[in-house]
């Protein structure tokens, strides 16, 4: 099983959105205590819905830690489908039109030719990642969403590990943004490593 303990993480408290149920959009109530084990089961169960997403040919395009719940029990649900659309003609999604997308969380085909599928989705479970292993940060920080952030991107550059994350799952990170779509992980195999590092009785 590979080690997911971070020092002092126990002690961190968060009252970022994603760290709480926000059915009724308010988080005025006593934060709560997030632990690495939070961490590696919220993204186990998000690739876990990603992964019938996948299965029903259903690409979500607008995955982030905005649009996760996080409800009792410790049970994360996928919301905000606005962008969703079905798949079943092509598994690729050609975007028309000028509505505004998620720039900090498109892979390099989505920003260079409006290009979307299952793979993209998968290089936004990155950046989710990223959000959950920094506790709610915003990604890139310091960096405007713009031309010169694409370009950094195409030409090799990749955030670094958030404070909370090991060498293992920021190389997960990594591999969800490669930059060949079909070189990225399926959301059943991040689902599987994810659920490697969870205790027994936490295995789905």
């Amino acid at each position: 099983m590979t080690s997911v303990e971070v020092e002092d993480l126990n002690t961190v408290n968060s009252n970022e959105p994603l760290w709480r149920s926000n059915y009724g959009m308010d988080y005025k109530g006593p934060a709560r205590s997030v632990n690495t084990t939070d961490l590696v089961c919220w993204a186990s169960q998000i690739a876990s819905g990603m992964e019938y997403l996948a299965s029903r040919k259903v690409l979500h395009g607008d995955l982030a830690a905005r649009n996760i719940l996080l409800c009792d029990d410790n049970v994360v649900k996928i919301c905000d489908f606005g962008l969703a659309r079905s798949m079943y003609k092509s598994d690729n999604y050609k975007k028309k039109g000028e509505a505004p997308l998620p720039f900090k969380w498109l892979a390099l085909e989505c920003i260079s030719d409006n290009v979307f599928s299952t793979y993209s989705d998968v290089w936004a479970y990155g950046i989710v990642l990223w959000e959950l292993f920094s506790l709610g940060k915003v990604p890139y920080p310091g960096m405007e969403a713009n031309q010169e952030l694409y370009n950094k991107l195409r030409d090799g550059y990749r955030m670094d590990k958030p404070q909370y994350s090991n060498q293992d799952i920021y190389d997960i990170m990594l591999n969800c943004w490669n930059v060949k779509p079909d070189s990225r992980p399926s959301f059943k195999d991040l689902k599987s490593r994810f659920n490697a590092m969870l205790p027994d009785e936490m295995r789905d």
